[in-house]
C-alpha cells in the first residue's frame, strides 16, 4: 500500500464530502427586484415525473407534485425558494447560495437546494433529491413581470420550459 497515495485519496474525498463554502458574490440588480415576487406559472408540470414511474407505480398520486406558482426571496448567504402547490399547499426549500446546499424536508422528499446567478437576468437553481435521483437544474430568467425556467431533469436528460408572470411590477 502506498501511504503517501493513501493519504492524498482521503483528503480529496473528505474535500468532496464536506466542501468549503465560498463567498457569496454580489447579487445582480435583478435579484433584488424580483425577490419575494410571486410568479404563476402557466403549468404545473415543473416537477413532473419521468411517465415510465407513473407505470411503474399504477395509481401513484402525481399530482402532489403540481406548482402552480414559485418566488424566491434574498437572504443574505441563502435564499428561499418557495412552491406552491396545486393543492394549495405551500412550502419553502432554503437555498445557499455559498456553493453549499441547504438540506430540507418536503413533499417532495429529502431535497438539497443551491443557487448561482449566471448572469444579471439569469439564477439556476439546483434542486438534489437525497437518496434518489431526481435531481432538478431550473434556469430561471427574469424579464419584466415575465419568467421563463428551463427545468433539466438531470438523471434522465428531460428538458421542459415552462413560462410565468407575475402582476408586481
Amino acid at each position: 500500500m502506498n501511504p503517501d497515495g493513501a493519504a492524498q485519496l482521503a483528503a480529496v474525498v473528505e474535500a468532496v464530502a464536506n466542501p468549503a463554502p465560498t463567498a457569496v458574490p454580489p447579487l445582480p440588480d435583478m435579484a433584488g427586484q424580483i425577490s419575494g415576487k410571486v410568479y404563476g406559472l402557466f403549468s404545473p408540470d415543473l416537477f413532473a415525473l419521468d411517465p415510465v414511474i407513473e407505470i411503474v407505480i399504477p395509481g401513484m398520486d402525481v399530482s402532489v407534485r403540481g406548482v402552480q406558482a414559485i418566488s424566491l426571496t434574498f437572504l443574505g448567504e441563502e435564499a428561499a425558494f418557495a412552491l406552491d402547490f396545486t393543492d394549495g399547499q405551500c412550502e419553502e426549500l432554503p437555498v445557499g447560495l455559498d456553493g453549499i446546499f441547504r438540506v430540507s424536508e418536503s413533499r417532495l422528499g429529502t431535497i438539497g437546494a443551491k443557487a448561482e446567478w449566471l448572469t444579471d437576468p439569469t439564477c439556476r437553481v439546483y434542486l438534489k433529491h437525497i437518496g434518489s435521483s431526481q435531481d432538478f437544474r431550473l434556469d430561471l430568467t427574469f424579464n419584466g413581470t415575465i419568467l421563463e425556467i428551463i427545468a433539466f431533469q438531470v438523471h434522465d436528460g428531460l428538458v421542459e420550459a415552462i413560462f410565468g408572470a407575475t402582476s408586481s411590477q
